[in-house]
Formats: C-alpha cells, sequence, structure tokens
C-alpha cells in the first residue's frame, strides 16, 4: 500500500498546522485560511501506529483560532451509501465566535488529555494525549486572552482586569493546604498570573452518600467517597478554578487528574447554592452560563459558595 506524508507523520502527538501540507486529508474539503489563523492544531486518532494504514483518516480533529472565533472540524464514523449516492463528508463543523466561548477546560491524567471549550449552549470536548499538553495550553492561552466581547490580545494585561479589584485579597506565599501537586500549580498559578489572587480552598473531604432506599445507601457507602481538592482564583475578568477531573471520586485509589477550569465573569449569568440531593453534608455552587451550567461542590460548614457568589456577582455587575 502506497505511503503518505500523512501516515508517516503520525503519532499521538497534537501538531500544529502551519501550511497546507499539514491540514489533513478528511479537513481539506473545509474552506481553511491558514495565514489569517492565529493558531491550528490537529489531533491525531487513538490508536497505536501499528493499527494505523495509509488509506485512513488518522486525525480526529482539527482546531482553527483567528480573530472571528474558534471552528472545531471533528471526525465521525462514515455512514453507509448507496452506490451512485455522493457521500456527505465525514465530519462535522462547529464554528465559535468570541462571544459565545464562555470557558474553557484542560485537563490531563496522566497521557489522557481532555480539552472543553465551554460556551453558552453545549460544550464541546476533545480528548487529546496528554503527552502534547504544552501545545493544548498555547492554545488554552490563546483562548482566554480573545474571548469575551472586551477580550484582549495575547500579553495585553492591561485592559483585561476591568473590574475594581481594590477589595481582593493581597498576594500571599502561604501554600493552601493541599496535596503537593496541586500546591505546585497555585505556585505556578501566582507566579504566571500575578493578577490572580486566591479566593478560596475546598479540601479533600470524606462524604456519605444518600438515598431513599436503605439498602441501595448501604451498598453505596460500602466504598469511601471523597469530593475532591478544589482553588479557586480571579482577577476580576476571569474565575480560575484548580481542580480534579472529577469532582467526587470513590474508592482507595490516588487521585492523579489536575484540571484548570476558566470562565468569562461577564457569562456568568446567575449562581445558585443547594443542598446536594446524592451525598450528605455536600453543598452545590450552580454557575449558569446561558442554557448551560458548571457546577462546584464544597463540604458542609464552607462559606466558599457565598463568597464565590457575591464576588461573582459583584464582578459581573462591574465588567
Amino acid at each position: 500500500m502506497q505511503r503518505t506524508a500523512e501516515f508517516d507523520a503520525f503519532g499521538p502527538w497534537v501538531d500544529e498546522v502551519t501550511d497546507v501540507d499539514g491540514v489533513p486529508r478528511l479537513f481539506r474539503s473545509h474552506p481553511i485560511d491558514l495565514t489569517s489563523a492565529l493558531l491550528a492544531i490537529k489531533i491525531p486518532r487513538n490508536i497505536s501506529r501499528r493499527d494505523a494504514d495509509p488509506s485512513m483518516d488518522l486525525y480526529d480533529h482539527l482546531i482553527v483560532v483567528d480573530e472571528a472565533g474558534v471552528t472545531v472540524l471533528s471526525r465521525v464514523a462514515a455512514p453507509r451509501v448507496r452506490a451512485g449516492a455522493v457521500p456527505a463528508p465525514a465530519f462535522t463543523t462547529r464554528v465559535l465566535t468570541w462571544s459565545e466561548v464562555t470557558g474553557v477546560t484542560v485537563s490531563t491524567e496522566f497521557v489522557d488529555g481532555l480539552l472543553t471549550l465551554h460556551t453558552t449552549g453545549a460544550a464541546v470536548t476533545v480528548p487529546f494525549n496528554g503527552s502534547s499538553v504544552s501545545t493544548v495550553d498555547r492554545l488554552v492561552a490563546l483562548v482566554r486572552s480573545r474571548y469575551g466581547a472586551g477580550a484582549t490580545s495575547v500579553g495585553d494585561a492591561g485592559p483585561a482586569r476591568r473590574t475594581d479589584d481594590r477589595d481582593a485579597p493581597p498576594a500571599s506565599t502561604e501554600l493552601p493546604d493541599v496535596e503537593r501537586e496541586l500546591q505546585g500549580v497555585h505556585r505556578r498559578i501566582l507566579s504566571g498570573e500575578p493578577q490572580m489572587r486566591h479566593l478560596t480552598t475546598q479540601q479533600r473531604t470524606a462524604v456519605r452518600w444518600t438515598h431513599p432506599r436503605a439498602l441501595v445507601r448501604l451498598a453505596k457507602n460500602l466504598w469511601p467517597t471523597a469530593v475532591q481538592t478544589s482553588l479557586a482564583y480571579t482577577d476580576g475578568r476571569e474565575l480560575l478554578v484548580v481542580h480534579r477531573r472529577d469532582a467526587v471520586v470513590r474508592g482507595h485509589k490516588p487521585v492523579y487528574s489536575i484540571a484548570r477550569t476558566a470562565l468569562r465573569v461577564d457569562s456568568i449569568t446567575g449562581t445558585d447554592i443547594a443542598e446536594s440531593a446524592d451525598l450528605v453534608g455536600v453543598r452545590v455552587l450552580t454557575l449558569h452560563l446561558g442554557d448551560a451550567t458548571i457546577e462546584l461542590l464544597f463540604a458542609a460548614g464552607s462559606i466558599a459558595p457565598e463568597l464565590l457568589a457575591a464576588r461573582l456577582d459583584r464582578a459581573a455587575h462591574t465588567v
């Protein structure tokens, strides 16, 4: 079987696309202007090289960022077509303007990576190989610098802080009482984003399940359950949350995932605080972003939900 340049270059890595030859064959029917793109990356299929061959479409996604927003092209399984019929393009297209993008999450657990673009409607989630997290982080930084009506260019930190932040707590070198790897993330945030202020810490807390049926409740509580650690920061323009991929984890296995979620404060249209319907002593802060919601979990007795809700409400009205 004849080899191709795409097949020869195929591997688990997320690569930047800088010219037409680098565009995966599957997506070349879509009009892409790489000369005006701020960044374009292609994400390979999660298959080993020994299972690939030159006849296959080897890339699952192409993400292009430009001045207008973000375009995500995603491979789908080719449908069966009748003889003589013209096959439909075997990929979907999602075009997001900057005003639609409300936030971004990137998480890794060893080589298992997930990138999520939050919007006022359905989110776009793209898996990737965690060995390429530095490339994905470049895209995340670019998205964070551009989204929203008042977005600024990369490196232009001046107008990004448009709220009155005089009541923010002073920057502190004291480490939060959390797992060591999250302390490292905390240090890097305060060093790399000095405008951010640490607001709240939710420590890993053991909790129990509730259920109206006693046997179900007993079965669910046979294994230990914990609400995972989270740290919240803000610069007035964004809410940044460092957390684990799963907010609630069962069992004794150690947790290795690390996630960072950044949300535009001006995209948060409301907040609700309620007791969890499933976990005893857990409160849920729900952030509303148009038709979408994001939930943050806190242990009972924590004032963090009220602190965050009040601050987000104040910031949203001053942005």
